[in-house]
This record gives structure tokens, sequence and C-alpha cells, in this order.
């Protein structure tokens, strides 16, 4: 794992040369192991941080970092990248029991600390549930990123004065997941389209406008928006709907029994 010297504050890593190394070496490493980063069998020629902004949450030291990532062919993805900075006990914890989300070790005057997926952090992920439910606003150095809640999201999340806890979604997810103590569910989004999620519009539509019962309601979003260019959606909350499995298990199970029956049936007639 690399180590990044960073020679001020935490709040620098993302400005001089701390950041030029991060954009050469780091970021690029880094995307290239993640599940949900959608250019693996292209060459990466560049990666560049295009935009980000503070995020308070607790004690880790939280960025909303959007990354510009171009290849080789010339073509440029962009995509959603929140990190953090945990320093003492916190990021010795960190590294033993959240390995796979650290990003790089940090090391300079501030101390000794790690840079890692901001979702790896506890209060992080709380603490976008409660911007969400606020309504709140977060500047970026060239544009904000803004958090809302629709008309459900009262009834969905329940007693505000009782805590959720927080579960993380599987690592072989294309996007990220977080699950809010068995009632809400963020679906936050890496890879960045223009214009707003299909599946929010609709989803809010029918939550708010023209209600249909057989879908996950919305209980709210979060965009980002930059002048001269539509809002981006970053993610995505719902309903948690209790279910036994997603449709990919589902097919692979399905196969499964396919090839169970045809292999039994086979036998029988060699017998």
């Amino acid at each position: 794992m690399l180590t990044l010297k960073v020679a001020q504050t935490w709040e620098t890593i993302l400005e001089g040369s701390p950041r030029t190394e991060l954009e050469r070496s780091v970021l690029p490493a880094f995307l290239r192991g993640q599940r949900w980063f959608g250019g693996k069998g292209r060459q990466i020629e560049s990666v560049r941080v295009a935009d980000w902004g503070d995020f308070p949450a607790g004690e880790a030291r939280i960025f909303l970092m959007m990354l510009e990532v171009k290849f080789a062919d010339d073509k440029k993805d962009l995509y959603f990248v929140p990190i953090g900075v945990t320093s003492g006990e916190a990021a010795a914890r960190m590294l033993s029991a959240m390995k796979p989300w650290v990003i790089a070790r940090l090391s300079g005057a501030a101390g000794e600390a790690v840079l890692h997926d901001a979702l790896a952090d506890d209060d992080t992920c709380t603490s976008l549930l409660a911007a969400i439910a606020g309504g709140r606003e977060f500047a970026t150095r060239s544009g904000r990123v803004r958090a809302f809640s629709t008309a459900a999201f009262t009834e969905l999340r329940g007693n505000p004065d009782q805590p959720l806890s927080v579960e993380r979604g599987p690592a072989t997810s294309s996007n990220s997941l977080l699950f809010y103590g068995g009632r809400l569910l963020l679906k936050l989004f890496r890879r960045l389209e223009v214009g707003m999620n299909p599946d929010f519009e609709i989803g809010r539509f029918l939550t708010e406008e023209k209600v249909f019962e057989r879908i996950p309601r919305v209980a709210g979003s979060i965009e980002y928006c930059r002048e001269g260019s539509e809002p981006i959606t970053l993610a995505i909350l719902q309903a948690m709907v209790p279910n036994q499995g997603d449709g990919w298990r589902h097919a692979l199970g399905e196969l499964g029994r396919y090839y169970e029956r045809s292999s039994g049936a086979m036998g029988s007639e060699l017998d």
C-alpha cells in the first residue's frame, strides 16, 4: 500500500504535490480494484480531481470528490468518489477491519493517518441520511451538492429520535449500497451520467404523484449541480423491501437446478 506524504494539514491533500501524487499513482490503482469501476478493460490515460468539497461528518475529515477519468481513446467518465482521512486509533481499526476500503497511508506534519473511501466511516453514512432529512447543501469548488427528501421520507424513516444502524452492501454491486436499520436503502452511484437518474424520476412520480405500491418508495436523493449543466444524481434513498435475494442469485439458482435435473435425466438414460 502506498504512503502519501502530506507536508501540511490533511485539508491540503487535494492541493499541490499530494494531489498530483494522488492523481498520478494512488487513485488509478484504487479505481482498478473497485467492482464499480467501469473501465477495467480500458487503458487509463489520466485521473483528475474535477471538483471537491467538504462534508462535515464526525471526527473523520470527509471530502465529496468528483473524478474525471480519461482513457487512451480520449473518452472521459466522471466518477463520484467521496474520500475520508482518519487518524489515531480509528485509523488502526480501519486498517484492520476495513482494509479493502483504504486508499493509501498518509504521513506528514499532522502525524499518521489513512485515506479511505468515505463510506467506510459509519458517521459519514449516518450524515448522508441526515443531510437528506434536513435538505442540506454543500458547496464544492465549482458547484454544489444538494440533498433533499420526498413527501414519503418521514413515514419511511420512522421515529427520528431512534438511531438507525448502518450496514454496507456487498462489494460485488456495481453501485455502493447502504442499509439503514432494515428500513431504508441508499444507492450511491459511482459512474455518473448528466441528468436526473430515471430510477429517481420515475420512482418519485410513483411515490408522490400516482402512487404505485409494487415498487420501492423513494424517500430522497442527493444530486450534484454545476453551472451550465443539468443536475447529476449521486444517490437515491428508497424504502428497504424485504426479499429473499436479488435477480442475479435467482437466475443462478434456477440455472443450477436446471443442470441438476438435466444431469439426473441423462444418468437415468445411461442406466
